[in-house]
């Protein structure tokens, strides 16, 4: 009985794991329905100032959010398995999220592997724009 609920928690840390490491891949594929669906209050222009004074590519931040994010921090920013993203640019500086997305933090994996400088810069520049 010990065995099984051990093998339980064991495939629900992969799977948990596996949903919150993303995809190296940056959107090749089709998005699925519900990953197409970005939210009018999480949507930033695609151009001008935000925290660290970066020029923000909306779509290409979102596309990557979608790739790599999404799974742990909801479509929406809600949260989920991570923490909600809603207001993170009134919390933390442009530069503080990029270091974050880089490095990891808690149980969230760092990217610098996976995702460009640029696609890090441009993914916190965007979330800093989201101020709740």
């Amino acid at each position: 009985m010990r065995k099984i609920g051990f093998l339980l928690v064991l495939s629900a840390l992969v799977i948990a794991l596996a949903a919150c490491g993303g995809s190296k891949d940056s959107g090749s594929a089709s998005p699925s329905p519900t990953q197409t669906q970005t939210p009018a209050d999480t949507q930033a222009p695609d151009t001008g100032a935000a925290g660290g004074g970066d020029a923000v590519n909306a779509e290409e931040a979102q596309s990557v959010y979608q790739s790599n994010c999404m799974a742990c921090h909801a479509a929406d920013l809600s949260g989920g398995m991570g923490p909600a993203l809603k207001d993170i640019g009134a919390r933390l500086s442009q530069d503080q999220i990029a270091g974050i997305i880089t490095n990891g933090q808690g149980r969230m994996p760092g990217f610098s592997g996976r995702l460009s400088e640029d696609q890090v810069n441009n993914l916190a520049a965007w979330l800093a724009t989201q101020k709740g």
